[in-house]
């Protein structure tokens, strides 16, 4: 592409530039690729790439602006899910979510069908996300939409179900963070010696952490346990967790 832009500047080399600069996660010269592309000639895929890369960036009212673009010159689920997400990021929960139902009127994917979920749960409209993470399992297994699933489930207080998402998430990958929503949602169902045994595999798995990440992972686990360990009749055992809990802080 430089070589042809070397001979003839063009909006078509710059445009080709900026893919292969964004494919190899080169953001801020793909942006300026594109840019020079749009300079010569509008087109949405070039609209479409600097929305990506603009995205990709945390420039995400830029990114908006360049989405919108691209859907004025053609629809593309492509760039109806970048702009939900880059909406999504700036707050704008209900235009996200409206963007990525667009975008999955035109083809259905585990990201936008996940990301969908996402934005719903910020409006707080925890019985929609939860059909938007099912659709998103059925697409594909991930850790991070059972965790949600799972979440979703406990704020409408259906904690066996949460439980059931929970365990199967553990049955991909045995991490911290799938032990301590487990235990969320066992004391959620008064199940609370199932909550301590949760818990604690929660903390064995953060000692395998950084330091920063396992200060800021025990500031959560701890509070939890302490909780269940007094609903449980251990109160001295709460009160030596709650001791562990503020000498980390």
């Amino acid at each position: 592409f430089n070589k042809s832009l070397a001979l003839h500047k063009n909006w078509q080399s710059y445009q080709g530039l900026g893919l292969a600069l964004f494919q190899t996660k080169q953001y801020q010269p793909a942006i300026e690729a594109f840019n020079k592309s749009l300079a010569l000639h509008e087109d949405g895929q070039s609209y479409k790439g600097l929305g990506l890369a603009l995205g990709n960036t945390q420039q995400y009212q830029l990114a908006i602006e360049a989405f919108n673009k691209s859907l004025a010159l053609h629809e593309d689920w492509q760039s109806y899910r970048g702009l939900g997400e880059a909406l999504r990021y700036t707050k704008q929960a209900a235009e996200a979510i409206e963007a990525f139902n667009k975008s999955l009127a035109l083809h259905e994917d585990w990201y936008s069908y996940h990301s969908l979920g996402l934005a719903l749960l910020d409006r707080k409209q925890s019985r929609e996300s939860i059909d938007a993470f099912r659709k998103a399992i059925v697409l594909k297994e991930s850790i991070s939409t059972y965790h949600n699933l799972g979440l979703a489930l406990c704020n409408i207080k259906q904690y066996q179900e949460a439980i059931d998402v929970f365990q199967k998430s553990l049955s991909l990958k045995k991490d911290w963070d799938s032990y301590y929503f487990l235990g969320l949602a066992l004391a959620g169902a008064n199940q609370f010696y199932e909550t301590i045994t949760a818990l604690g595999k929660s903390l064995l798995l953060i000692g395998t952490s950084s330091e920063d990440e396992s200060i800021m992972q025990i500031a959560s686990v701890y509070p939890a346990l302490a909780k269940a360990l007094n609903e449980a009749g251990r109160e001295d055992s709460a009160i030596r967790t709650w001791e562990k809990h503020y000498s980390h802080k």
